[in-house]
């Protein structure tokens, strides 16, 4: 029979034999006698050997003995003698059993090798579970560095999305409106087509004679936002071919006229000029002030120079509050900028 089978039944005995005694069951002198049957055969065992286990069954014998001879010395019951000898025969014996089997450690030396063994693993895997710990904090900071990173570029999709779907808004809006600038910047160029055509109508009717001195400014801004001749259309407003030049000056400012005539029109143009004023100055001469927001004379008037004829307004085809201002000698369309001494150029 295996020698740890035979061990772990002496165990077994051992425990039996506390548990009969300590009820009644066993007599004193059979009690003692076991005690003694078990003892020897753990003794037996040990001097056996089995390597390892050899030496603890030895080791289990003597811990008893001296156990039961120093109750014996110290006037101790022999029943509790006994006891003690069976329980430490047997935990010694349950003790031999279990490093055996768990260590298999066939000497001592062989033992303190594995205890050494089961310790480096023992401390390779705390460093093992260290450095995973450490790992997993750190895919824990990463994800949540990820969730924060994932948040922010979700809103600015939202807001993105939102300015695009304001972009594709104002796109709709301006492509609408397209259709309705080029009919205004159209309608600019027939008005001055048709001014043009009345000049030349003129031409039939007997000539005034021509009014003395220099033009003077038609407002008291000096700023040139677009010059005469050929141009970009502000915001796609307005003939590509200039006739005048704009003056940049304040809603409601005055406008005076630049010399001394007789108002020929004073009237709504709705598709380029807006409201505007033409004044004849003899001689084959003319001047014409464009996108007023109020008209201060009428036809036949006759105007003195640097009086005011409207107000500085931004109606017909236009971008924003200026004076247009043309001059017209010998019925042709001039650049006034050469009697606009001091300007200041903004384009």
């Amino acid at each position: 029979m295996d020698i740890r089978i035979c061990l772990l039944l002496a165990a077994e005995a051992g425990a039996a034999l506390v548990l009969l005694r300590r009820s009644g069951a066993l007599p004193k002198p059979a009690h003692v006698l076991c005690a003694a049957l078990l003892l020897t055969a753990a003794f037996l065992i040990g001097i056996r050997g089995v390597g390892f286990a050899g030496l603890i069954s030895v080791f289990a014998s003597a811990t008893a003995i001296a156990s039961f001879t120093m109750t014996q010395q110290m006037g101790g019951d022999a029943e509790l003698a006994g006891d003690i000898v069976v329980s430490t025969s047997a935990l010694c014996i349950v003790t031999m059993f279990a490093w055996s089997v768990l260590f298999k450690a066939s000497s001592f030396t062989d033992l303190l090798s594995r205890i050494d063994f089961v310790n480096e693993v023992a401390e390779h895997d705390k460093s093992v579970i260290a450095t995973l710990q450490d790992l997993r904090a750190q895919i824990q900071s990463d994800k949540d560095n990820l969730e924060s990173q994932k948040s922010e570029l979700e809103t600015r999709q939202a807001e993105l999305t939102e300015q695009r779907a304001e972009a594709d808004k104002l796109y709709e809006q301006l492509s609408a409106d397209a259709s309705q600038m080029q009919k205004m910047a159209a309608a600019e160029e027939a008005s001055a087509d048709r001014i043009e055509q009345e000049i030349k109508n003129r031409q039939e009717t007997p000539p005034t004679p021509a009014t003395s001195g220099d033009y003077i400014w038609p407002c008291s801004a000096r700023y040139i936002t677009s010059p005469f001749g050929r141009r970009t259309s502000p915001g796609g407003i307005g003939s590509r071919n200039h006739k005048g030049v704009d003056i940049g000056a304040s809603y409601g400012s005055s406008i005076y006229a630049t010399k001394a005539g007789t108002v020929i029109v004073s009237s709504y143009d709705a598709g380029g000029y807006g409201n505007y004023v033409q004044i004849d100055h003899g001689g084959g001469n003319y001047t014409l002030y464009g996108h007023m927001s109020k008209r201060l004379v009428s036809v036949g008037q006759t105007v003195s120079q640097g009086e005011v004829i409207g107000l500085c307004g931004s109606t017909g085809a236009s971008t924003g509050p200026h004076v247009h201002y043309e001059i017209w000698v010998n019925r042709t369309r001039i650049d006034p900028l050469p009697y606009l001494p001091g300007y200041i150029r903004c384009w």
